[in-house]
């Protein structure tokens, strides 16, 4: 009786299991089916190689120099950016002035009043578990010399602490649409990825977090299936996790980047953005790196630069179509 009782169990287990199953692979499979982008090339363009910049988790384009990007380091590492040139030569190291480095994840450029900036966002909660999170907005540096100096200092223009409405997340993605007065989050961990929005620069001071509203989800992009973790494939198991996103400098397009691919959004000017990013993307492949993690649109909006935690770190260039 024990053992058919057992048996029995077992069974209902199974189905239950088996139901639970089926219901997230009908989550985690886009129902749309992707395009490849038409690009006109993918290539890997130079290694950035410097002792300071071991863990690259944010990348952004300068809106001063044709040639310059902007990375930052992930945790637990001093609170610096740094300049590097496409060429992937570090050309400046910068501290941000009353700035921790809890978990910095993500990096973007804007105009504002025609003045350049650059936001810093300490917004990594491996464990979902943070209380607040922290936007760090500060004058893009208009130092040309290309000298190296670890002495320079930034002063913060002005910070931006927030919550999300439906409790902790984990984040590595910003994008700016700063005409429109908006940022952007895109979480990392949940199927589909959630949208939040924040102002860029808010209204009044705040006494308490502004609170990130999620706007839509992300449901037309591969992210991790169920079946692969009984496959023991890592990449087909964690390589749909969003990593990073960017808007292009004219707002007609946006790229999101998972560990495995790259997906291109367009957007019409009389478009808003729920609607671009409700919108079946296109996929852009490139070269495999160890945890692609960085994505910014270049200074012209003519392509894109990917890039990997990593030591050296490969910079990935995509020359869009014209």
């Amino acid at each position: 009786m024990t053992t058919r009782l057992n048996i029995k169990v077992i069974v209902a287990c199974l189905a239950i299991a088996t139901m639970a199953a089926c219901t997230l692979f009908k989550q985690f499979i886009p129902q749309a089916t992707l395009k490849t982008a038409t690009i006109e090339s993918v290539r890997q363009v130079a290694w950035i190689e410097h002792d300071a910049l071991s863990e690259i988790s944010g990348l952004a384009a300068s809106t001063l120099l044709l040639d310059r990007l902007w990375a930052i380091n992930d945790s637990d590492n001093p609170a610096e950016i740094y300049a590097i040139n496409v060429n992937g030569g570090v050309e400046g190291q910068y501290l941000i002035d009353n700035a921790q480095n809890d978990d910095w994840e993500a990096l973007a450029s804007f105009r504002l009043n025609n003045m350049p900036y650059l936001l810093i966002a300490d917004i990594g909660d491996n464990r979902a578990q943070r209380d607040h999170y922290t936007l760090y907005i500060v004058p893009e540096p208009d130092d040309i010399s290309r000298k190296f100096d670890r002495q320079r200092t930034i002063q913060t223009a002005w910070t931006i602490t927030y919550q999300y409405e439906d409790g902790p997340q984990d984040a590595e993605s910003i994008a700016i649409d700063a005409a429109n007065n908006k940022i952007f989050v895109l979480n990392k961990r949940t199927v589909p990825a959630r949208l939040y929005e924040l102002p860029l620069m808010p209204s009044t001071p705040a006494s308490l977090p502004f609170i990130a509203k999620k706007i839509t989800q992300i449901s037309n992009i591969i992210q991790p299936r169920l079946a692969n973790i009984f496959t023991g494939n890592a990449t087909q198991v964690f390589g749909g996790l969003v990593t990073d996103m960017s808007i292009s400098p004219n707002q007609q397009s946006a790229v999101i980047l998972t560990y495995s691919r790259a997906y291109l959004l367009h957007r019409s000017p009389t478009e808003d953005w729920v609607t671009a990013f409700s919108r079946v993307p296109e996929i852009i492949d490139f070269p495999p790196l160890q945890q692609a993690e960085a994505i910014t649109y270049a200074f012209d909006g003519k392509s894109i630069y990917i890039t990997s935690e990593d030591q050296p770190s490969p910079l990935i260039q995509v020359v869009l179509l014209k």
